[in-house]
């Protein structure tokens, strides 16, 4: 058994890299002793309930008060300057953890400054990759100076990345190419209907922001119904920018063939998703995609913007990429009119559980956990 400490800024948010987090967390803590190290208290009840884990025996370490300023200065800044202050958190959560004792550290979001032995799960790098914006490049040296940022630190501890574009990312950033170990899709209850009783519709997922192209999404399939498809959409996401949402609200008001879901428990989201044949995810340079996942384990064609890790899960198939709207509307106007291209294409898509299953996942922790404090 071992005393390991876990590193994580903020948990509230519950995307893709706070599932890695609550799922390591859960396989960790069934062998060896965890103390959490993050910003905001929390809430593993809800979480659990989220991600379907059983986090129980996990010390916490967070800022309290402080803590909960920071994210709330974070929300404010994301919803009228598009600025974030995830970087931010975390080198100040980097430095609090500085000089403790433990027997490994495990970052599990992105690379940090870590005199300890250290496993590092990157979602993509925090340093080295340049900005255009003088003030993000500002705001960045700032956040060097508070973490103490030293490179070959980073590229002294156990890297891992969560697809094979965010390891190339890496690879030209450091010159070291982290071993990818894909982030745990929870398959459980996708059992897709007969591809003959799904409704010709689109399921997207994700937070309703900027990032995630909610409008580009009603644009496409509002262009495809110009061309005589009959598909609707669903989108399911909480609101998390204000400003946007209400742009997309509006778009969504002035047609009908647009459903706003919102943040829908779990079951309803799998019920929906596994109830229609197509699925559009409208980020570009998604590092890997959990929610394409999810589509893709439900049953569907999901359609993914040509950019990022999420082109890993369709297989890199043409017919499934786009580039923008105008292309977007001339390949799933192809698809949606070619029934055998269609079979085709589910076809090949690949065994989500197999290849992104948390079985598969916490296997992999366990043994890059066991190998590092081995050696």
């Amino acid at each position: 058994m071992a005393d390991i400490a876990v590193f994580h800024p903020d948990l509230t948010s519950r995307g893709g890299g706070e599932a890695v987090c609550m799922n390591i967390l859960d396989t960790l803590e069934e062998d060896h002793t965890v103390t959490l190290y993050t910003i905001v208290s929390p809430d593993f009840d809800g979480l659990n309930e989220y991600y379907r884990t059983n986090v129980s025996d996990v010390g916490v370490d967070h800022f309290g008060p402080v803590g909960s300023a920071l994210a709330t200065a974070g929300a404010v800044a994301a919803e009228y300057a598009d600025v974030t202050f995830g970087r931010l958190q975390s080198s100040i959560l980097n430095r609090y953890l500085d000089g403790r004792d433990h027997d490994l550290i495990f970052s599990t979001y992105n690379e940090f400054s870590f005199d300890s032995p250290a496993i590092q799960y990157i979602h993509f790098p925090n340093f080295g990759v340049s900005r255009n914006s003088r003030v993000y490049r500002v705001y960045d040296r700032i956040c060097d100076v508070i973490d103490g940022f030293d490179k070959s630190q980073i590229c002294e501890s156990t890297l891992l990345a969560n697809s094979e574009w965010t390891a190339g990312v890496v690879e030209d950033v450091y010159d070291v190419r982290p071993d990818v170990v894909y982030p745990p899709v929870d398959t459980a209850g996708f059992e897709g209907a007969p591809w003959s009783d799904r409704e010709a519709g689109f399921v997207s997922i994700g937070r309703v922001e900027p990032s995630k192209h909610v409008l580009r999404n009603i644009e496409i399939v509002s262009r495809l119904h110009q061309r005589g498809h009959d598909v609707h959409i669903h989108h399911i996401g909480p609101v998390a920018h204000d400003g946007y949402a209400q742009k997309v609200s509006e778009a969504a008001d002035q047609r009908e063939f647009v459903q706003l879901e919102g943040a829908l428990p779990r079951r309803e989201l799998v019920d929906l998703v596994c109830s229609h044949r197509y699925g559009l995810h409208g980020k570009k340079e998604e590092h890997f995609g959990m929610a394409v996942a999810e589509l893709a384990a439900g049953g569907t064609l999901p359609f993914v913007h040509d950019s990022g890790g999420q082109r890993e899960i369709v297989d890199r198939r043409r017919e499934l990429l786009y580039q923008d709207v105008d292309t977007a509307v001339e390949t799933l106007d192809r698809v949606l009119g070619d029934p055998a291209r269609q079979e085709r294409l589910r076809e090949a898509l690949p065994d989500v559980e197999a290849l992104y299953g948390r079985t598969r996942f916490r296997e992999s922790i366990r043994d890059t956990v066991d190998r590092v404090l081995e050696s």
